[in-house]
C-alpha cells in the first residue's frame, strides 16, 4: 500500500472520529448531565464517565455506547494508526 493510499485512509478515520465524538459530546453527553462543556480532554473523559454512569442507572443501552465505554482504546488505535504518517513526514522510515 502506498501512503497516499495510507493517509488517506488514517485522515478519514481521523476526520469520522473527530465530528462522531464531537456530536456525542455537545448533542448527547452535555444537554444530558445539564453541565458547561469543555476543552479539557481530562474533563471531557469525566463527563463521558458520569454519562455512561448515568445510562447504566437508567437501564438505557444506546447504540453508541460501546465507543464511549471504549473510547480510550479507540483513541489510541487511533493514535497507532497516527504513527507511520509521522515517521514518514520525519523521513524515518
Amino acid at each position: 500500500m502506498n501512503f497516499e493510499i495510507y493517509f488517506n485512509f488514517v485522515f478519514t478515520l481521523v476526520v469520522i472520529y473527530v465530528l462522531f465524538g464531537n456530536y456525542l459530546y455537545f448533542r448527547k453527553i452535555i444537554p444530558a448531565l445539564d453541565t458547561a462543556p469543555s476543552l479539557n480532554p481530562s474533563t471531557q473523559l469525566n463527563h463521558v464517565k458520569l454519562y455512561i454512569k448515568m445510562l447504566q442507572e437508567k437501564g438505557e443501552n444506546p447504540w453508541f455506547l460501546p465507543f464511549l465505554k471504549y473510547i480510550k482504546l479507540v483513541t489510541l488505535f487511533i493514535l497507532l494508526l497516527m504513527i507511520p504518517g509521522f515517521l514518514k513526514v520525519f523521513e524515518l522510515i
